[in-house]
């Protein structure tokens, strides 16, 4: 609710809080989700090298479990994350590996990520039209 509300602060303390329970519980899939939470929040920040590490953390966890479903959506995270810092390829690749996990098991998300790699695709094109036309220019 912190989170949603924009109240960033409390929400981190609050998962923080969620993440040491999960630790002393064992319980991996806990971990992994509160990770995932703790990624959503610094990137929404803007802070993405945080993000980015948090994702990660929380992917090596999903992968372990062996949850396909959890593994993509923190790829397609991984995705926008790279696409806000116009790393646009390697958003690209984020974005196609969580596509065809979630087209395998069936996914509605699949739809939404389709959408992010048409969007790119079209930012991508856009920007090399733009290229073309100043180059253009100079000549």
């Amino acid at each position: 609710i912190h989170s949603h509300q924009g109240n960033y602060e409390e929400a981190v303390k609050l998962y923080n809080q969620s993440l040491r329970t999960f630790e002393e519980l064992g319980d991996k899939r806990g971990i992994a989700s509160t990770l995932h939470q703790l990624g959503n929040i610094h990137s929404h920040q803007g802070n993405y090298e945080e993000a980015v590490k948090l994702y990660n953390q929380s992917l090596k966890i999903k992968e372990e479990l062996g949850d396909k479903g959890l593994i993509a959506t923190t790829l397609a995270q991984l995705g926008t994350i790279h696409e806000e810092k116009e790393e646009h390829e390697l958003a690209l690749q984020f974005y196609f590996t969580a596509f065809k996990v979630f087209d395998i098991l069936g996914s509605p998300y699949r739809e939404l990520v389709q959408k992010n790699i048409e969007r790119l695709e079209g930012k991508m094109r856009e920007k090399e039209e733009k290229k073309k036309k100043k180059w253009w220019k100079i000549f």
